[in-house]
């Protein structure tokens, strides 16, 4: 029987990836009922702004809109792709606030439409990242917590951890797609 639920989940997830490959508007929504809470998590701890996390969250589905018509057979982790383009936005974020700091300016970050989401299921999703990232090995998580939440390249954290450059790219690779596996939401869709 869980064979047979992770291949309806399979199904559902290249079913909204297709979907959302054809600017079809209502996979958008499903996108976002799947994932909101994940993306959540995930941008708030990496932007450490409570203020513009909701921001950053939307501006992440616009991203994923407009790449949408990108995707490509075989469609990738949708959890995983999303993650990555709010990875992207926080850290652009970060690059901002770090200019602006630097150019002593104050100007406010431009604000997009949030809408507001429950933070009713947020430790749920706290815990999948976590049982996520507890299913690395050390070297995995070190590599992909510096490569995640710290945007480093590969080349920078072979320097940072003094490891050969194709020790960091197997390790990040490797913890990458245990991670899709972890934290894709597709068996969430049933919810």
């Amino acid at each position: 029987m869980r064979a047979s639920t992770a291949s309806k989940r399979s199904r559902q997830s290249h079913n909204l990836a297709q979907r959302l490959h054809s600017h079809e508007s209502q996979a958008i929504t499903d996108l976002y009922d799947l994932y909101s809470e994940l993306l959540y998590v995930l941008v708030k701890t990496i932007a450490k702004n409570s203020t513009v996390v909701n921001s950053l969250v939307q501006e992440s589905f616009f991203r994923a809109w407009n790449r949408a018509a990108q995707l490509e057979e075989p469609f990738p982790p949708l959890g995983l792709w999303l993650m990555e383009i709010a990875r992207e936005c926080a850290l652009d974020y970060q690059k901002l606030s770090r200019a602006r700091q630097l150019i002593a300016t104050v100007s406010p970050t431009a604000n997009f439409p949030a809408t507001a989401i429950g933070r009713e299921s947020g430790a749920l999703e706290n815990t999948r990242i976590e049982e996520g990232f507890a299913s690395l090995s050390e070297d995995q998580k070190r590599v992909t917590g510096l490569w995640f939440y710290r945007g480093l390249s590969d080349e920078a954290i072979a320097d940072r951890l003094q490891e050969p450059i194709d020790k960091v790219k197997r390790l990040r690779k490797a913890g990458r797609n245990r991670l899709a596996q972890k934290l894709d939401l597709a068996d969430f869709a049933s919810k």
